[in-house]
């Protein structure tokens, strides 16, 4: 991967998923412009990480999704960029369904 592109490929693209810090949401070349896909498959792939990691009991209902929204860096990152898609006035479907909506 080169040109500051993720490593990673977003809900089954062929493109890789390029960073964009500080871009607008319309000039940013997302694979389909599917933010709610792509953010659902990245926190699903940290839940089931975190779900095999877990000792112990299960862990409760939100502790698993509050992880990862309030410690892992992919949970940080997605939540300003579901901020900074809002602010550039996105319509809603596009940023409000990145994340649980209580978020």
């Amino acid at each position: 991967m080169t040109g500051g592109d993720a490593a990673m490929r977003a809900h089954g693209a062929q493109q890789p998923v390029p960073r964009a810090q500080g871009a607008s949401w319309k000039e940013t070349p997302l694979p389909g412009k599917i933010t709610v896909a792509v953010c659902h498959d990245i926190r699903a792939y940290y839940t089931e990480a975190a779900l095999q990691l877990a000792t112990g009991p299960a862990p409760g209902a939100r502790s698993v999704e509050a992880w990862f929204y309030e410690q892992t860096e992919a949970g940080k990152t997605m939540q300003a960029a579901r901020a900074a898609i809002r602010e550039q006035g996105a319509p809603f479907p596009f940023w409000f369904y990145m994340a649980p909506g209580h978020r």
